[in-house]
This record gives structure tokens, C-alpha cells and sequence, in this order.
């Protein structure tokens, strides 16, 4: 071997050497963060500890994260009580409203933090979508996978670090998202006697969940109010139902405030009730749910209303 060529195997030893030390060091500190999650809360990381991570950045228009998120949910379902936490790390700029419907759609049940690229490159070299980190329960990073995994491999890099006893999974972890076929709806209130900007009437309040629907397409609260007079024991409607229309620009909230004014409620005989109820309808204006019925005893209108 010539001198040339020694002196280069003996760069490359010296280069490798520091390389693999410097990776060696990095993968023996922990990592950490304290992120907003999509369902209002914070989620830091170091409150796993004790349990094994796996840790998914991806962003709601890459094609290959979507694809990796089925099996995410089965990792999460099938090990989580053995001492496994799934976490997806999202780094869209679009923020809560480009990634709850995304998450809504795809039926995901664990938490979802809102980071972004740069802040995600302090933890990981993270260069391309999707990277997962199997994070043990030491809270160092173990593993690394880029692109589309398979399910055997991210089970072999999870198992080999499941611990035999594990702390249960902070709150939170804890997240309760609509399943399907589960209604929409989560509460209808009514505040009667109100007053907005001069006006008297009623505010609606509307408790529900449409983060999984497209509203940039179109999405609508439809607001129902019919007359009824007491007939007997009984009710009977006075007239057909009067509808009120409140577009939903923003699918992630799920609190919506109607608000009808007392000469905007449909006419009625003096002493009749409402009966009220919401309907969510689709882009195309089609009913997608309906709520529960609710009576209006009391609006407030202090004016006498005749048919």
C-alpha cells in the first residue's frame, strides 16, 4: 500500500470514527418538546417516559404519510397497553386547520402535535415525509425508518424495547375523537331573552363535531323553528317549520352560535312555543344529521305575533 493511500485509509478511519461517536452521543440524550396538539391541549414529550414512542412526522399533502397512517392506528390499538404511545408530529404551515380534517377523515386516535420542519430538525434530520422515530423508554431515539415502512418492521423495532412493566399513558395521550357512526352532535343549547347589538332575540348554541367534511366546498347549519300551539295534552304545529342559514367556514371549531332576532322568528298566535332542532347539511345542501328537538317556551319577544 502506498503512502498516499495509507494516510487516506487512515482520513476515512478518523472521519468515520468521529462520525459514528457524535451519532453515538446524540442518540444517548433524550429528546423533548412541548407542542400544541389539534385538540386544543399541549403534549411534552418527556411525560412518556417509561414507555416506548413512536414518533411520526408528516405533513397532511404527503401522499406516503396518509398511506403509513393505517397502520400507525394498528400499532396503537395492538400495543398500547403493553407500553407503547404512538405520536404524529405534524410540520404543515396550515396549522389546526389543514391537519384535524386530515386526521378527523382517517379515523386516528392518538395525540397529533402541531410542530413545524425547522423545529423538527432539533430533534431528528428530518428531510423527507414520512420519518418515524422509535423513541425508547429512556426517551432516546433507538431507530429511524424514512419513507413507507411495513407493519412487521415498526412491530421488530417496537418490541425489542417494549418494557416489561410500563407507567400508564399521560393525559395527554388521552384523546376522544368522534368513531364512525357516532352522532355529530354533542349539545344544542338555547339562550332566550338575548340581546346583540340592539336587536332582542335567541341564541342557538350548537355542539358539534364536522371536522372530518371539506367546508372550503361548502358546509351549513340549518336552523329550524316551528310554531306550536298547545292542543289538548299535546302540541300541533301552527305553521311549516322557517329555516335559517349559517355557513360554517371553519370545520375544526366545533362551538357555533346562531343568533335570530325576535321579528326574524316565524309568525305564531300570542302564548305559542317553538319547537326547535339543527341540521348539518353537506356542499351539496343535503342533509347529512339532524339534531334532537328541543321546545322554546319563552323567546323573550315581548310584542303580541298573530298569524
Amino acid at each position: 500500500m502506498g503512502k498516499s493511500q495509507s494516510w487516506s485509509v487512515l482520513f476515512f478511519g478518523v472521519v468515520l470514527a468521529v462520525f459514528l461517536t457524535a451519532s453515538a452521543s446524540r442518540a444517548a440524550e433524550p429528546v423533548d418538546f412541548d407542542l400544541p396538539t389539534i385538540d386544543g391541549g399541549r403534549l411534552r414529550l418527556s411525560e412518556f417516559r417509561g414507555r416506548v414512542v413512536v414518533l411520526d412526522f408528516f405533513a397532511s399533502w404527503c401522499g406516503p404519510c396518509k398511506a403509513a397512517m393505517p397502520k400507525l392506528e394498528e400499532l396503537h390499538q395492538r400495543y398500547r397497553d403493553r407500553g407503547l404511545s404512538v405520536i404524529a408530529y405534524s410540520v404543515d404551515e396550515g396549522g389546526k386547520k389543514a391537519v384535524k380534517p386530515f386526521v378527523s377523515r382517517l379515523g386516528i386516535n392518538f395525540p397529533v402535535v402541531l410542530g413545524s420542519l425547522q423545529e423538527a430538525r432539533y430533534l431528528d434530520p428530518v428531510r423527507y415525509l414520512p420519518t418515524t422515530l422509535i423513541i425508547d423508554p429512556q426517551g432516546r431515539v433507538v431507530n429511524r425508518m424514512v419513507g413507507g415502512t411495513s407493519m412487521g418492521n415498526l412491530e421488530n423495532a417496537v418490541l425489542a424495547y417494549l418494557p416489561r412493566s410500563a407507567p400508564q399513558p399521560p393525559a395527554a395521550s388521552q384523546v376522544k375523537r368522534r368513531q364512525q357512526g357516532e352522532s355529530r352532535f354533542m349539545r344544542v343549547w338555547v339562550q332566550e331573552n338575548q340581546i346583540l347589538q340592539g336587536y332582542r332575540g335567541i341564541f342557538i348554541h350548537v355542539m358539534a363535531d364536522v371536522a372530518d367534511m371539506p367546508a372550503e366546498q361548502g358546509l351549513w347549519l340549518a336552523l329550524n323553528l316551528r310554531p306550536e300551539a298547545r292542543v289538548g295534552n299535546g302540541l300541533a304545529p301552527v305553521s311549516e317549520a322557517k329555516p335559517y342559514y349559517q355557513r360554517v367556514d371553519d370545520a375544526t371549531r366545533s362551538h357555533h352560535i346562531l343568533f335570530v332576532r325576535c321579528d326574524q322568528l316565524p309568525a305564531a298566535p300570542l302564548g305559542a312555543l317553538y319547537r326547535v332542532w339543527v341540521t348539518i347539511l353537506d356542499h351539496n345542501q343535503q342533509p347529512v344529521e339532524k339534531s334532537g328537538e328541543m321546545i322554546v317556551q319563552n323567546p323573550g319577544c315581548y310584542t303580541a305575533r298573530v298569524r
